[in-house]
């Protein structure tokens, strides 16, 4: 089995390693339970301890190789983990003291179970995003006729000039295209 999904996916071992300890964590025990079905495997991610780097940097990979993110046009977007690298953010947030929300743009660059970092498009909308108390996240992915939503707190900036954006377990669709 084992062999099949690492040959069927092509994995790494360290792919497959962790996708075999999830699948462990469901009640059948099939790594079939895990690799098939992205609302089971964001269940056993809420669940998995101890995610170093390694486990981090596969679990990135494990997601776009089993096209549960948003690159994938069939697949209906339940969580923010599931947006995909390279996806254009419409960011609507708060600035305490103004009465209308600003937006800005940025682009996603790294989806951890975590949080999401994004590049704003300019140095200035970098400045407002620190401002920023609550925030409307939209987007489309490139191959669906939907727009999705969420909500979620600004996190402060990261590494490398990245803003971080945590996590929102509720996404919904504001319009089909």
């Amino acid at each position: 089995m084992k062999k099949t999904t690492t040959e069927k996916y092509k994995l790494t071992h360290a792919e497959m390693e962790l996708l075999w300890e999830m699948s462990r964590m469901t009640k059948i025990k099939e790594v079939e339970q895990v690799s098939t079905n992205a609302a089971n495997f964001e269940l056993i991610l809420g669940e998995l301890q101890h995610i170093d780097e390694v486990r981090l940097g596969a679990l990135v990979c494990l997601r776009e190789k089993l096209k549960f993110n948003s690159e994938n046009p069939k697949l209906i977007i339940t969580t923010s983990r599931q947006v995909a690298v390279g996806t254009l953010l419409k960011i609507k947030g708060n600035i305490p003291g103004k009465k209308k929300p600003q937006e800005i743009e940025a682009t996603v660059q790294l989806n951890t179970p975590n949080f999401i970092f994004v590049k704003t498009s300019t140095s200035a909308d970098s400045k407002m995003f620190d401002n920023f108390s609550s925030l409307a996240v939209s987007f489309r992915p490139l191959r669906q006729k939907m727009v999705y939503q969420f909500e979620a707190d600004h996190q402060g900036a990261g590494a490398n000039g990245l803003q971080r954006i945590e996590h929102a377990d509720t996404v919904k669709i504001i319009e089909e295209l």
